[in-house]
């Protein structure tokens, strides 16, 4: 335990450019031996050392958890997600951050609704697509795509993809003041569904915002 808070200590502090399933890799190597298995469980030890050091350095643990706990934590460099957990910290407060959660959070409890979860498929047909507020909210996810592609791998633009967040906050709004996702049209509702899944999928990238507290 001590050493892994050592490792963890230096990771944080120097900024060391290396994600977490990469520590590990050149010890396997040196060894000309690999266990899947026992990778995993070194991956999520470090893991939990970075959030506790986090969470003593006064960072929100519901905001720790939300970014370390993405499947695809380990493969992310370290300080991008450190990045990302101190710039959701400093924006917890603002108010289209808080409309923007309340948005999000809305079409996560509509896609893990038991009702509803099995009704949506994984693509979106836009020929299905019948009101405006569909068509803006599916330009808005492709250029929020486009966005998380080009920057989610690089240190300095995570606020870039922050931002794309926030400028969500009014589409969302329109989007279900306008549109009934649960259409009587077995179609339309799948379509609609798929639509929201397809944005809660790319936002998931970043951080599993549900965990975050209003």
């Amino acid at each position: 335990r001590r050493t892994g808070f050592a490792i963890v200590q230096i990771l944080i502090t120097h900024d060391l450019s290396i994600s977490v399933n990469d520590i590990f890799i050149e010890a396997f190597k040196s060894y000309d031996v690999y266990s899947e298995k026992t990778h995993n469980s070194l991956n999520n030890f470090i893991i939990d050392k970075i959030k506790f050091i986090l969470n003593k350095q006064n960072q929100s643990s519901d905001i720790v958890e939300s970014v370390m706990s993405l499947k695809d934590s380990p493969n992310i460099l370290i300080p991008i997600l450190v990045r990302r957990i101190k710039l959701l910290e400093t924006i917890r407060g603002d108010e289209k951050f808080k409309n923007f959660l309340v948005g999000f959070k809305r079409i996560n409890n509509i896609l893990n609704s038991s009702d509803l979860s099995k009704h949506y498929k994984n693509e979106v047909n836009e020929t299905l697509l019948e009101k405006k507020e569909e068509h803006k909210l599916l330009k808005k996810i492709k250029l929020l795509e486009d966005e998380i592609n080009k920057f989610e791998g690089k240190i300095n633009n995570q606020q870039n993809i922050i931002d794309e967040f926030l400028n969500l906050e009014k589409i969302i709004g329109s989007f279900f003041d306008n549109v009934i996702v649960n259409h009587e049209d077995k179609n339309l509702k799948s379509n609609r569904l798929a639509l929201l899944n397809k944005l809660s999928k790319n936002i998931k990238r970043f951080a599993k915002f549900e965990m975050i507290a209003d």
